[in-house]
């Protein structure tokens, strides 16, 4: 099993995988922070967003399956920022089923923000919160990197 941690800001969740698969006790967390967003949301799945950075690792097929029971057709904003061309060959299959999903390099996360729909003023609060994550999953090698990298998304124009 990998490592799995989340969070979010508003109503865009963030979500940053290691290598592996989340366990099921993480994945269930995962779930119900998901569906209490969704009510935040008044039920509007066009509200919500995810960002999500990953070195490989991806739910099981299992979990796949209940967020796309979860999704009931519906489609959701995400970015998720990976150096793996294995996880951006995933992105472009779950695209089939929510084509609202797109993937970035690392050194786009001001892009993958933007997909999202996150203003640039609140670009500071997701960076924040990416740091806050950092020392709970510090096996997130692409999630140390993006923090590593330029500052640029620190100082929207």
């Amino acid at each position: 099993m990998g490592a799995m941690v989340f969070d979010s800001v508003g109503l865009l969740q963030i979500v940053v995988h290691d290598d592996g698969p989340p366990d099921d006790v993480t994945w269930s967390s995962y779930m119900a922070q998901t569906r209490q967003m969704l009510q935040r949301a008044g039920g509007d799945y066009a509200s919500m967003a995810g960002l999500i950075i990953s070195d490989r690792g991806v739910p099981t097929s299992v979990q796949r399956a209940e967020f796309l029971r979860f999704l009931n057709g519906q489609h959701l904003r995400a970015s998720l920022i990976s150096r793996s061309v294995l996880i951006r060959a995933v992105v472009a299959s779950v695209n089939i089923f929510n084509p609202a999903m797109r993937a970035f390099s690392p050194d786009k996360l001001e892009a993958a923000l933007a997909h999202v729909g996150l203003a640039p003023a609140r670009n500071r609060e997701v960076l924040s919160l990416l740091k806050r994550l950092a020392p709970r999953i510090p096996t997130a090698r692409t999630l140390r990197d993006l923090l590593a990298g330029p500052a640029s998304v620190a100082h929207p124009a």
